[in-house]
């Protein structure tokens, strides 16, 4: 099938535009003529189609946003494959940005405006985790800002990777490969791969966290190598040496979350967001998220 604008690709399904374009595949502005409402299509590159690993990845996104059912999480509407075997998705259309996206063009959040994303957020990981759904690629790329009123929603996107516990989660990780962005990858994600559970989940969103407030990430180096030590070590400036206006409890909050004992960090996403307002000083964290930047997610 020749993907382009006025293409049907099912009898209800009208592509417009392409949104954009990656190495695993498209994302397409559709008009879905069933909904009456237009929404967003993804679909796999050929040049992946044979491979396994990566089918396998495109059908669990679809599958956990399924099982999940959060307002934190895009939603999908269908999947399939064309008639002539092409594979997509079609899910909500997302207009706003993406986290990585708003802090270049705006600079880094304010504690209460990360707080509202952080409280978001974790809300999507919670009902991920209590699926027994690990998401293991948490980044600034995956937390999206929609527009809500003239202040942000979040939306986590992007299960692609997401370890569901039982045989699937063998499957995925059979080869070997590294899944996720070593970035934001605990160290048990990064050294012990397989044996990541929902914490993992929860150190990455800290370090998104970080992200959001400073502009930068903590953990750095210029090889891989370099930066899997700062991560092991837990080698990172304190963020009030670097925004000395931020509360002083700030620091505590990244010291229990990249703790190099797994068990003292947090131990779920509610005592995480939690405990990110406690040391905020602020009371009611959702009502002060950032205003959204325009465009579509792709």
């Amino acid at each position: 099938m020749s993907l382009q604008p006025g293409t049907m690709v099912t009898s209800t399904l009208r592509l417009v535009r392409l949104i954009g374009r990656g190495a695993m595949g498209s994302v397409w502005l559709a008009d879905h003529l069933g909904l009456q409402s237009q929404v967003a299509v993804k679909f796999m590159a050929p040049a992946v189609a044979d491979d396994e690993v990566s089918v396998q990845r495109f059908r669990q996104e679809a599958k956990a946003a399924a099982e999940i059912r959060s307002p934190h999480v895009v939603q999908v509407f269908d999947h399939g494959r064309t008639e002539d075997g092409q594979l997509y998705i079609v899910m909500e259309l997302l207009e706003g940005a993406s986290l990585d996206k708003w802090v270049k063009v705006k600079g880094p959040l304010g504690v209460t405006e990360a707080a509202g994303v952080v409280t978001q957020a974790c809300k999507a990981l919670a009902k991920a985790h209590e699926r027994g759904i690990f998401h293991r690629d948490i980044k600034p790329a995956n937390i999206f800002l929609i527009d809500g009123g003239g202040e942000a929603f979040v939306k986590v996107l992007d299960f692609g990777v997401a370890k569901f516990t039982g045989e699937e989660a063998v499957n995925m990780t059979a080869a070997g490969n590294m899944v996720g962005t070593p970035a934001f990858m605990s160290p048990e994600q990064l050294f012990h791969g397989k044996e990541v559970d929902h914490r993992g989940d929860l150190w990455s969103l800290a370090v998104v966290t970080y992200f959001a407030l400073l502009g930068k990430r903590p953990f750095v180096g210029k090889t891989l190598g370099e930066l899997c030590i700062s991560i092991k070590h837990a080698q990172y400036v304190p963020p009030t040496a670097l925004r000395p206006e931020l509360p002083a409890e700030i620091d505590g909050w990244f010291a229990r979350a990249f703790h190099d004992d797994i068990a003292l960090r947090f131990q779920s996403a509610k005592e995480l967001a939690q405990e990110f307002e406690l040391a905020s000083g602020i009371s009611t964290v959702m009502q002060s998220t950032p205003s959204v930047v325009a465009g579509v997610h792709t």
